[in-house]
């Protein structure tokens, strides 16, 4: 599905559309990365979504700490570069993708 929006949005190819892609991308990526780092300076990490309501409904704990916690931030912390690294590519390799 996502791969059908981006090739849908590099169809229509003008600069205002790579950089709303482009955008939303970096924002979502300075997010991941800036919740990552403080989970590994916290050395804590708490879960969010449908995770939390099953551990909630199982008695289980929402909190991560010590090693998984600073491992899972970490995780956020890259997978922010990559969106990041994602948006500028497709800024630039959009035009390219549209042919």
């Amino acid at each position: 599905m996502i791969s059908s929006t981006v090739s849908l949005i590099a169809t229509t190819d003008t600069i205002w559309s790579r950089l709303a892609v482009c955008s939303i991308a970096v924002v979502f990526g300075a997010a991941f990365i800036a919740v990552g780092i403080q989970n590994i300076k916290t050395e804590t990490a708490e879960e969010t979504g449908r995770r939390r309501l099953v551990n909630k409904a199982l008695g289980a704990s929402n909190t991560y700490t010590g090693s998984k916690a600073v491992f899972l931030g970490w995780l956020k912390v890259v997978s922010g570069v990559g969106c990041i690294i994602f948006g500028i590519i497709f800024l630039f390799v959009g035009p390219v993708l549209a042919k």
